[in-house]
């Protein structure tokens, strides 16, 4: 029994360790293809959880600090985020503005119909 749990041990303290290797593997290969390295990115990259990230503060350092070169070389990149983003809001507001008018199209259009049934409703009492 005791070399199951010691074998199973291992395991885990070597799957653990791939996964550490992995991360840093990743992180550094994303700033050496100048990608942004964020913490979603280096996650994606190395097949791990954001949250196994967050949960060692080791691998977060080495993010955060590979972050700020990254985000210095990909200027381009994050100022084309930022205009979609703004692009976005804009498109956003236009939306609202319409989702607005048609909503009072619709209100004034069932006024109409409750009109045109009263009018109907008038016209068939007569008969």
């Amino acid at each position: 029994m005791n070399n199951k749990l010691k074998g199973l041990t291992q395991y885990r303290e070597k799957r653990s360790e791939e996964k550490r290797d992995n991360v840093k593997k990743a992180t550094r290969e994303l700033f050496d293809l100048n990608e942004l390295v964020n913490v979603n990115s280096v996650a994606r990259r190395a097949n791990v959880s954001r949250r196994y990230l967050y949960n060692h503060d080791d691998l977060m350092n080495l993010i955060k600090n590979m972050k700020e070169p990254s985000l210095a070389r990909n200027q381009k990149k994050v100022s084309n985020f930022k205009a979609s983003e703004k692009s976005n809001v804009a498109q956003l507001r236009l939306i609202k503005i319409q989702y607005q008018k048609l909503l009072k199209e619709n209100k004034d259009l069932k006024g109409e119909v409750r009109t045109l049934q009263a009018y109907i409703d008038d016209l068939t009492m007569r008969k």
